[in-house]
């Protein structure tokens, strides 16, 4: 990280602790592109060293090397941009939706398997009591014949 960003976000912190400004104005001065809050404005162009005279290709470049910074910073573990969380809770979100779709599809799946299991054990004793049966009349049949 450079010392201008370093420097910039230091005395940032250190009057936002004093005014009390919401840290959030300084996400919306970005994405506005470094513009729409005189304070942060001024902030940046001291500690960037940038006057009337600067050319909009040095702001541009210094703003981007800004906004990698203070990425980068936000990058440090256990950190996060706001914008990446959302965007992971929503993921998470709708994994969470899909999974309790699939539990629900799987317990319903498993009670058709027992019903099926059910229904085929009592066809085949079904059948085996037929048979028996069948065997016993054969048995008495052949009895009274002879």
């Amino acid at each position: 990280m450079d010392k201008h960003f370093l420097e910039f976000l230091g005395n940032y912190l250190i009057n936002a602790a004093r005014y009390q400004n919401q840290t959030d104005d300084i996400l919306v001065w970005m994405n506005q592109g470094g513009s729409g809050f005189k304070e942060i404005d001024s902030l940046f162009k001291k500690f960037y060293k940038f006057d009337d005279s600067s050319s909009p290709d040095e702001f541009a470049r210094a703003f981007k090397n800004f906004q990698k910074n203070y990425m980068e910073l936000f990058s440090i573990p256990g950190m996060i941009p706001e914008e990446k969380y959302q965007k992971l809770e929503e993921k998470y979100n709708a994994l969470k939706k899909e999974h309790e779709i699939q539990k629900e599809a799987i317990k319903q799946l498993t009670s058709l398997s027992k019903m099926k299991d059910s229904f085929q054990e009592s066809f085949s004793q079904g059948i085996e009591n037929v048979m028996k049966n069948q065997e016993e009349i054969f048995k008495n049949i052949l009895k009274d014949l002879t």
